[in-house]
Protein backbone atom coordinates (compact mmCIF):
# COMPACT_ATOMS: atom_id res chain seq x y z
CA UNK A 1 0.00 0.00 0.00
CA UNK A 2 1.39 3.38 -1.01
CA UNK A 3 1.72 5.98 1.70
CA UNK A 4 -0.04 9.31 1.05
CA UNK A 5 1.80 12.55 0.41
CA UNK A 6 1.31 14.94 3.34
CA UNK A 7 1.18 18.74 3.44
CA UNK A 8 1.92 20.24 6.85
CA UNK A 9 -0.17 23.34 7.65
CA UNK A 10 0.85 25.01 10.90
CA UNK A 11 1.97 28.15 12.71
CA UNK A 12 5.65 28.88 13.21
CA UNK A 13 4.89 29.23 16.93
CA UNK A 14 4.63 25.41 17.03
CA UNK A 15 7.80 24.76 15.04
CA UNK A 16 9.39 22.51 17.72
CA UNK A 17 6.38 20.19 17.70
CA UNK A 18 6.01 20.27 13.91
CA UNK A 19 9.68 19.57 13.26
CA UNK A 20 9.65 16.47 15.46
CA UNK A 21 6.30 15.30 14.07
CA UNK A 22 7.62 15.62 10.51
CA UNK A 23 10.74 13.65 11.43
CA UNK A 24 8.65 10.85 12.95
CA UNK A 25 6.34 10.66 9.94
CA UNK A 26 9.27 10.60 7.50
CA UNK A 27 10.84 7.85 9.58
CA UNK A 28 7.58 5.90 9.18
CA UNK A 29 7.89 6.24 5.39
CA UNK A 30 5.62 9.20 4.63
CA UNK A 31 6.53 12.02 2.23
CA UNK A 32 5.91 15.28 4.12
CA UNK A 33 5.88 18.75 2.53
CA UNK A 34 7.11 21.20 5.16
CA UNK A 35 7.75 24.77 4.01
CA UNK A 36 11.16 25.50 5.53
CA UNK A 37 12.47 22.18 4.22
CA UNK A 38 10.99 22.48 0.73
CA UNK A 39 10.82 26.18 -0.21
CA UNK A 40 13.55 27.06 -2.72
CA UNK A 41 15.13 30.49 -2.12
CA UNK A 42 14.78 32.88 -5.03
CA UNK A 43 11.60 31.20 -6.31
CA UNK A 44 8.13 32.69 -5.61
CA UNK A 45 6.83 30.94 -2.50
CA UNK A 46 3.13 31.11 -3.47
CA UNK A 47 3.61 28.81 -6.47
CA UNK A 48 5.66 26.35 -4.44
CA UNK A 49 3.04 26.15 -1.70
CA UNK A 50 0.27 25.73 -4.28
CA UNK A 51 2.24 22.87 -5.87
CA UNK A 52 2.73 21.24 -2.46
CA UNK A 53 -1.02 21.42 -1.81
CA UNK A 54 -1.90 20.04 -5.25
CA UNK A 55 0.41 17.05 -4.87
CA UNK A 56 -0.71 16.19 -1.33
CA UNK A 57 -3.37 13.60 -0.58
CA UNK A 58 -3.55 14.63 3.09
CA UNK A 59 -3.33 18.04 4.77
CA UNK A 60 -2.29 17.83 8.42
CA UNK A 61 -3.61 20.96 10.13
CA UNK A 62 -1.87 21.54 13.46
CA UNK A 63 -4.59 23.12 15.59
CA UNK A 64 -3.40 25.81 18.00
CA UNK A 65 -4.37 29.34 18.98
CA UNK A 66 -1.76 30.75 16.61
CA UNK A 67 -2.52 28.52 13.62
CA UNK A 68 -6.28 29.09 13.70
CA UNK A 69 -5.65 32.85 14.01
CA UNK A 70 -3.19 32.84 11.07
CA UNK A 71 -4.55 34.11 7.76
CA UNK A 72 -1.87 32.15 5.88
CA UNK A 73 -2.84 28.85 7.52
CA UNK A 74 -6.50 29.61 6.80
CA UNK A 75 -5.70 30.16 3.13
CA UNK A 76 -4.07 26.72 3.03
CA UNK A 77 -6.94 24.71 4.53
CA UNK A 78 -9.60 26.68 2.65
CA UNK A 79 -7.68 25.97 -0.56
CA UNK A 80 -8.47 22.25 -0.23
CA UNK A 81 -11.77 22.48 1.67
CA UNK A 82 -13.97 21.38 -1.25
CA UNK A 83 -11.49 18.99 -2.86
CA UNK A 84 -13.02 15.52 -2.49
CA UNK A 85 -9.69 13.88 -3.34
CA UNK A 86 -7.92 15.34 -0.32
CA UNK A 87 -8.24 14.58 3.38
CA UNK A 88 -7.82 17.05 6.22
CA UNK A 89 -6.71 15.60 9.55
CA UNK A 90 -6.72 17.92 12.55
CA UNK A 91 -3.67 17.50 14.79
CA UNK A 92 -4.91 18.85 18.12
CA UNK A 93 -2.02 20.64 19.81
CA UNK A 94 -4.34 23.00 21.71
CA UNK A 95 -8.11 22.67 22.10
CA UNK A 96 -10.05 25.74 21.01
CA UNK A 97 -13.24 26.74 19.24
CA UNK A 98 -12.87 25.81 15.57
CA UNK A 99 -14.36 27.37 12.44
CA UNK A 100 -17.57 25.47 11.57
CA UNK A 101 -16.02 24.17 8.34
CA UNK A 102 -13.41 22.13 10.26
CA UNK A 103 -15.57 20.45 12.88
CA UNK A 104 -16.43 17.29 10.93
CA UNK A 105 -12.94 16.24 9.87
CA UNK A 106 -10.77 13.46 11.27
CA UNK A 107 -8.66 14.42 14.26
CA UNK A 108 -5.91 13.14 16.56
CA UNK A 109 -5.39 14.50 20.07
CA UNK A 110 -1.72 15.22 20.80
CA UNK A 111 -2.29 17.09 24.06
CA UNK A 112 -1.53 14.06 26.24
CA UNK A 113 0.75 11.20 25.23
CA UNK A 114 2.85 12.06 22.19
CA UNK A 115 3.65 8.42 21.41
CA UNK A 116 -0.03 7.47 21.54
CA UNK A 117 -0.80 10.40 19.23
CA UNK A 118 1.87 9.30 16.73
CA UNK A 119 0.55 5.73 16.72
CA UNK A 120 -3.04 6.88 16.18
CA UNK A 121 -2.06 9.36 13.45
CA UNK A 122 -0.07 6.77 11.47
CA UNK A 123 -3.03 4.40 11.74
CA UNK A 124 -5.41 7.05 10.39
CA UNK A 125 -3.04 8.01 7.58
CA UNK A 126 -2.98 4.39 6.44
CA UNK A 127 -6.69 3.80 6.93
CA UNK A 128 -9.25 6.66 7.08
CA UNK A 129 -11.82 6.44 9.87
CA UNK A 130 -15.24 7.86 10.66
CA UNK A 131 -14.89 9.80 13.91
CA UNK A 132 -17.24 8.59 16.65
CA UNK A 133 -16.72 11.66 18.85
CA UNK A 134 -16.66 15.39 18.07
CA UNK A 135 -13.32 17.15 17.90
CA UNK A 136 -12.30 18.55 21.33
CA UNK A 137 -12.74 22.32 21.43
CA UNK A 138 -12.05 23.00 25.11
CA UNK A 139 -10.07 21.70 28.06
CA UNK A 140 -6.39 21.67 28.96
CA UNK A 141 -4.16 18.61 28.75
CA UNK A 142 -0.41 18.37 29.02
CA UNK A 143 2.10 15.49 29.09
CA UNK A 144 3.36 14.33 32.49
CA UNK A 145 6.76 15.89 31.85
CA UNK A 146 5.15 19.35 31.59
CA UNK A 147 3.53 18.94 35.03
CA UNK A 148 6.87 17.70 36.43
CA UNK A 149 8.68 20.70 34.92
CA UNK A 150 6.13 23.08 36.43
CA UNK A 151 6.50 21.47 39.85
CA UNK A 152 10.30 21.73 39.80
CA UNK A 153 9.97 25.31 38.52
CA UNK A 154 7.89 26.17 41.60
CA UNK A 155 10.70 24.86 43.83
CA UNK A 156 13.30 26.82 41.86
CA UNK A 157 11.15 29.94 42.15
CA UNK A 158 10.94 29.46 45.92
CA UNK A 159 14.72 29.12 46.26
CA UNK A 160 15.23 32.22 44.11
CA UNK A 161 13.68 34.25 46.95
CA UNK A 162 16.85 33.56 48.96
CA UNK A 163 18.75 35.40 46.22
CA UNK A 164 16.25 38.24 45.91
CA UNK A 165 19.09 40.76 46.02
CA UNK A 166 20.03 39.64 42.49
CA UNK A 167 16.60 40.85 41.30
CA UNK A 168 16.91 38.98 37.98
CA UNK A 169 16.82 35.47 39.46
CA UNK A 170 13.41 35.80 41.12
CA UNK A 171 12.08 37.84 38.18
CA UNK A 172 12.89 34.95 35.83
CA UNK A 173 12.30 31.92 38.07
CA UNK A 174 9.23 32.83 40.15
CA UNK A 175 6.84 33.01 37.12
CA UNK A 176 8.56 30.08 35.38
CA UNK A 177 5.93 27.46 36.30
CA UNK A 178 3.17 29.60 34.78
CA UNK A 179 5.26 30.27 31.68
CA UNK A 180 5.89 26.54 31.28
CA UNK A 181 2.13 25.98 30.98
CA UNK A 182 1.91 28.96 28.59
CA UNK A 183 4.94 27.57 26.65
CA UNK A 184 6.38 31.10 26.55
CA UNK A 185 9.47 30.99 28.77
CA UNK A 186 12.78 32.14 27.33
CA UNK A 187 15.05 29.09 27.22
CA UNK A 188 18.36 30.98 27.24
CA UNK A 189 17.32 33.25 30.14
CA UNK A 190 15.95 30.39 32.22
CA UNK A 191 19.03 28.23 31.68
CA UNK A 192 21.36 31.07 32.70
CA UNK A 193 19.24 31.89 35.77
CA UNK A 194 19.27 28.25 36.87
CA UNK A 195 23.05 27.99 36.58
CA UNK A 196 23.40 31.19 38.62
CA UNK A 197 20.92 30.12 41.32
CA UNK A 198 23.42 28.14 43.49
CA UNK A 199 25.92 31.01 43.27
CA UNK A 200 23.30 33.58 44.28
CA UNK A 201 22.18 31.51 47.27
CA UNK A 202 25.78 30.89 48.35
CA UNK A 203 26.44 34.62 48.46
CA UNK A 204 23.16 35.15 50.31
CA UNK A 205 24.25 32.66 52.96
CA UNK A 206 27.58 34.40 53.37
CA UNK A 207 25.85 37.78 53.75
CA UNK A 208 23.41 36.40 56.35
CA UNK A 209 26.24 35.01 58.48
CA UNK A 210 28.29 38.16 58.09
CA UNK A 211 25.61 40.59 59.23
CA UNK A 212 23.44 38.47 61.54
CA UNK A 213 23.42 38.86 65.34
CA UNK A 214 23.07 35.13 66.01
CA UNK A 215 25.34 33.47 68.55
CA UNK A 216 28.07 31.14 67.39
CA UNK A 217 26.21 27.88 68.04
CA UNK A 218 23.08 29.07 66.27
CA UNK A 219 25.19 30.36 63.39
CA UNK A 220 26.91 26.99 63.06
CA UNK A 221 23.56 25.16 62.97
CA UNK A 222 22.14 27.63 60.46
CA UNK A 223 25.24 27.40 58.32
CA UNK A 224 25.21 23.60 58.36
CA UNK A 225 21.58 23.50 57.28
CA UNK A 226 22.11 26.10 54.60
CA UNK A 227 25.30 24.48 53.32
CA UNK A 228 23.61 21.08 53.14
CA UNK A 229 20.81 22.51 51.04
CA UNK A 230 23.34 24.38 48.90
CA UNK A 231 25.57 21.39 48.26
CA UNK A 232 22.93 18.72 47.62
CA UNK A 233 19.40 19.98 47.02
CA UNK A 234 19.86 23.08 44.87
CA UNK A 235 22.47 21.75 42.41
CA UNK A 236 20.39 18.56 41.99
CA UNK A 237 17.30 20.69 41.33
CA UNK A 238 19.14 22.88 38.82
CA UNK A 239 20.64 19.95 36.90
CA UNK A 240 17.32 18.06 36.82
CA UNK A 241 15.40 21.09 35.56
CA UNK A 242 17.95 21.94 32.88
CA UNK A 243 18.02 18.33 31.62
CA UNK A 244 14.21 18.27 31.44
CA UNK A 245 14.09 21.58 29.56
CA UNK A 246 16.61 20.10 27.10
CA UNK A 247 14.46 16.98 26.57
CA UNK A 248 12.69 16.31 23.29
CA UNK A 249 9.30 16.38 24.99
CA UNK A 250 9.79 19.93 26.32
CA UNK A 251 11.32 21.08 23.05
CA UNK A 252 8.14 19.90 21.31
CA UNK A 253 6.01 21.64 23.93
CA UNK A 254 7.63 25.07 23.92
CA UNK A 255 7.22 27.98 21.55
CA UNK A 256 10.33 29.03 19.56
CA UNK A 257 11.74 31.14 22.41
CA UNK A 258 11.50 28.09 24.68
CA UNK A 259 13.60 25.96 22.28
CA UNK A 260 17.34 25.64 22.45
CA UNK A 261 19.34 27.02 19.52
CA UNK A 262 19.87 24.49 16.73
CA UNK A 263 22.70 24.53 14.22
CA UNK A 264 22.48 23.13 10.71
CA UNK A 265 26.16 22.20 10.68
CA UNK A 266 27.76 22.58 14.09
CA UNK A 267 31.49 23.27 13.82
CA UNK A 268 33.74 20.60 15.28
CA UNK A 269 37.38 21.58 15.93
CA UNK A 270 38.36 17.92 15.48
CA UNK A 271 37.05 17.88 11.93
CA UNK A 272 39.66 19.43 9.62
CA UNK A 273 37.28 19.38 6.63
CA UNK A 274 33.86 20.67 7.79
CA UNK A 275 31.19 20.55 5.08
CA UNK A 276 29.98 23.96 3.90
CA UNK A 277 26.39 25.12 4.10
CA UNK A 278 24.97 26.78 0.99
CA UNK A 279 22.51 29.57 1.54
CA UNK A 280 20.78 32.29 -0.42
CA UNK A 281 19.82 35.85 0.41
CA UNK A 282 16.92 37.08 -1.65
CA UNK A 283 15.52 40.61 -1.55
CA UNK A 284 11.76 40.67 -1.01
CA UNK A 285 10.05 43.73 -2.45
CA UNK A 286 6.93 43.26 -0.36
CA UNK A 287 6.99 42.95 3.41
CA UNK A 288 4.25 40.28 3.29
CA UNK A 289 6.55 38.04 1.30
CA UNK A 290 9.24 38.33 3.95
CA UNK A 291 6.77 37.58 6.70
CA UNK A 292 5.42 34.55 4.85
CA UNK A 293 8.81 33.02 4.20
CA UNK A 294 10.49 33.63 7.54
CA UNK A 295 7.71 34.01 10.10
CA UNK A 296 4.92 31.91 8.57
CA UNK A 297 1.96 32.93 10.55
Amino acid sequence: MMTPNIFMSYSRREVGFVDDLTHRLEKAGFNVWLDYRRLIPGTPWAGQIDKGLREAEVVLLVVSQDSIASQFVELEWRHVLNDKNKRIILVIFEALKLPPELKNYEWVDFRGSYEAGIKELIGQLNSPIQEAHPVPESGFKAPFIVWLTAMLSCVAGFYSLFAIWTILLPVILIPLAWRVFKRSYNFAQVQTALWMLPVGILFSGALILEFSDLNVDTMNIAWSFFWGAQVFIIPALVIALILILHSQAMQRWGKPEANKTKFANRYSPNNPYPSPIKFFIDHAHRINCQRRIFQRG
